[in-house]
């Protein structure tokens, strides 16, 4: 899945309701593989690149990627 995909899903997925989010567990799921998968797909581009400016590109993104995860792993704990 494309990068812009992801995070327009990431976008519709968080401004659902906090009820509707917790129905969606089968969306929920699959947005956590995506964002894993896409996580591990940036940082071997990281690692590969010689080029400055895309590694740092590369590194917010999975910076932010990161963050949505986390927040979604939170989402289960409360």
């Amino acid at each position: 899945m494309g990068i812009e995909k992801l995070f327009k899903k990431i976008e519709k997925f968080f401004s659902m309701d906090k009820e509707l989010q917790e129905q969606e567990k089968e969306k929920k799921k699959k947005l956590k593989k995506a964002l894993e998968e896409k996580i591990e797909s940036l940082k071997d581009k990281i690692q590969n690149s010689d080029d400055k400016s895309k590694r740092k590109k590369h590194k917010k993104q999975v910076d932010l990627m990161k963050g949505f995860l986390r927040d979604l792993n939170e989402q289960n704990k409360g």
